[in-house]
């Protein structure tokens, strides 16, 4: 997983070019995060799943998506809500360092997605995180990109922009998954 978060930086960072890069790194991460419900430890002992949401919240938090990088943070904190008392980890601690660095906890905006993350009649949909993840993506795609990333995956480029944009998400997640 920290191999994943690494990799999906360096694409962030360096190679802003490369957006199905980084459709692919977020997949593969969103794919490792799991359902964000609270586990006893000894099933995610080694935090996986938790340092992938966290992970994602911070790549989401430097690409600008401020309610994705919360949604994260506070999907990473219901995993594991930060400890009491003389057994602190500091670990456990580092999404709501971030989310009280960024200023966001006094924020309607939190609260708001607090409230759906919180909320128990929605339930967290992996495959529609990571189609919304590759549409937003895509969608600074120039008609140019779409199409030379459509045929680099030996995908039709015919139809409308909305299909286009939908079957090289699609295509990408399948990359990313294996599937």
């Amino acid at each position: 997983v920290k191999k994943l978060g690494l990799d999906l930086f360096e694409t962030s960072v360096s190679n802003s070019d490369d957006l199905c890069a980084m459709i692919v790194g977020r997949t593969k991460l969103i794919e490792n995060c799991g359902v964000p419900t609270p586990l006893p430890i000894q099933h995610d002992n080694r935090m996986e799943r938790y340092t992938a949401w966290y992970v994602l919240g911070l790549h989401y938090d430097s690409c600008g998506q401020t309610q994705e990088a919360m949604r994260c943070m506070l999907y990473a904190m219901k995993l594991y809500p930060p400890p009491t008392g003389n057994t602190m980890d500091m670990i456990f601690l580092l999404p709501m360092i971030h989310l009280h660095g960024r200023g966001w906890f006094e924020s309607e905006e939190l609260a708001a997605v607090e409230k759906e993350v919180n909320d128990a009649s929605i339930e967290y949909d992996k495959m529609a995180a990571m189609i919304s993840s590759g549409i937003h993506i895509v969608g600074q795609m120039t008609d140019t990109e779409l199409h030379a990333a459509l045929k680099e995956r030996d995908a039709s480029i015919e139809g409308s922009e909305e299909d286009l944009k939908l079957r090289l998400v699609m295509t990408l997640i399948a990359e990313a998954t294996g599937v």
